[in-house]
């Protein structure tokens, strides 16, 4: 825009230029914009664009107009032409509302890593061929990606892009033309029957450890152990009703609903297992008469004179106590964290299942705290049908439960052998 203008003062409306108005004896002008909208009559509604002119001339008021109107055309091109990373944004802002925060948080966290410093990004959604993709994926494995990673935002632009083709941005969706990374499922690491029985009788020794007893007996997902209440576990009939489990979301560790109807389920408990979770309810509970009685400095200190370093020592003693206490909500949770919250399946794994395995003698980093479940469904394999133990393990769809017959059949097969000989000769 020119710089020097002369400034025109009139209040006289007859001499106002095209498309400017006065308001308060200011310059102002407005643009009037259709919109896809329609009043019922089918009568197209309009949009009403107003911008203080703050240079009284005609000359600028045009030019005032005429960038509107650019800015207007460029951005309805950008929502009819969209770029990747716009289409993606506007995907995952619309998603936010029906999907879990847990995968929200997933779906971002791929977007910032493999897409929105890439080149990619400022493509044309619907200028974006397969070759264009296939490119971007072989970088992303040549700079030592995982194929997991690949596949995993493979599937987000599928869905980002199908849903393009609904909006009529794209006409056709470019992942589908992609030759992907071969996957290689990395089998879950379990226990042997053995290496189980030297785990129980190490959890009894100590306490704080009941939790992975309770894994392998339930055969739970430990985000669903996280979850569970005293309220979900019926001691007299013996059953736990799985009912929520932990996720972790923007705000840190909440307890969410299943995600399937499957996953809300009722286990048997074993009478050994209803002895030990009350005799850890009972622990439970004394911790924290403990901690009430500690943080009470009356009693603790009645008997002691007010001077010297166990006066000192013990009201340090009884501040701590009582600030644990007070930081301390009970939320009913069978395995509560310090401050009665639960705990994230992350956290649970460094701080208590890693030690546990060192101190068994086993090497922590072949397992991890879901190699439980794994090892308990591996026991059961041998002795129940497959559907019983797919309701025990509340999968969906019974292939996922097959996969752990796998063992226990190459097994089977191992022994076949041995059999036949023994029944003919």
């Amino acid at each position: 825009m020119s710089k020097n203008r002369t400034k025109n003062t009139t209040n006289d409306t007859t001499k106002l230029p095209q498309n400017v108005f006065l308001r308060g004896g200011k310059w102002y002008v407005v643009l009037t914009i259709p919109t896809k909208n329609r009043y019922e009559g089918g009568r197209k509604t309009y949009k009403r664009i107003v911008r203080r002119c703050r240079t009284e001339t005609e000359e600028y008021a045009k030019e005032l107009i005429s960038d509107l109107r650019a800015a207007f055309a460029q951005k309805k091109n950008e929502a009819a032409h969209p770029t990747v990373l716009a289409l993606i944004e506007k995907y995952l802002n619309i998603k936010t509302k029906s999907l879990e925060a847990s995968t929200m948080i997933s779906y971002w966290k791929l977007v910032d890593t493999y897409i929105r410093e890439s080149s990619l990004s400022a493509c044309y959604a619907a200028e974006l061929k397969p070759i264009h993709l296939q490119n971007h994926y072989e970088k992303l494995l040549m700079e030592n990606n995982s194929a997991d990673a690949i596949i995993r935002l493979n599937g987000l632009l599928f869905a980002v892009f199908a849903q393009g083709i609904l909006w009529q941005v794209m006409e056709r969706n470019p992942c589908e033309g992609v030759i992907l990374p071969k996957h290689r499922k990395k089998e879950s690491a379990f226990f042997s029957k053995q290496e189980a029985r030297s785990l129980v009788k190490l959890a009894q020794q100590h306490p704080e450890y009941f939790i992975f007893n309770f894994l392998l007996e339930t055969t739970m997902r430990p985000q669903e152990a996280l979850a569970i209440r005293w309220s979900d576990i019926d001691l007299d009939k013996k059953k736990a009703h799985i009912r929520q489990a932990v996720a972790n979301g923007p705000k840190g560790v909440y307890i969410k609903q299943p995600k399937t109807k499957g996953s809300r389920r009722t286990i048997p408990l074993g009478n050994a297992l209803i002895m030990a979770l009350t005799q850890h309810k009972e622990r439970h509970n004394a911790f924290l008469s403990s901690l009430l009685q500690k943080a009470d400095r009356n009693p603790l200190l009645a008997h002691m004179k007010r001077t010297g370093v166990n006066y000192a020592k013990r009201i340090g003693v009884s501040a701590n106590a009582k600030a644990a206490y007070d930081r301390f909500v009970e939320n009913d949770l069978v395995f509560p964290n310090a401050d009665g919250g639960p705990w994230s399946v992350a956290n649970l794994n460094k701080r208590l299942f890693k030690p546990f395995i060192k101190k068994a003698g086993l090497d922590p980093s072949k397992y991890s705290v879901k190699s439980l479940r794994h090892t308990s469904a591996t026991i059961l394999a041998e002795k129940l049908p497959p559907k019983v133990l797919q309701d025990r393990m509340g999968h969906a769809d019974i292939k996922t439960t097959m996969n752990i017959y796998t063992h226990v059949l190459d097994e089977s097969k191992e022994r076949a052998a041995q059999v036949i000989e023994d029944e003919l000769y």
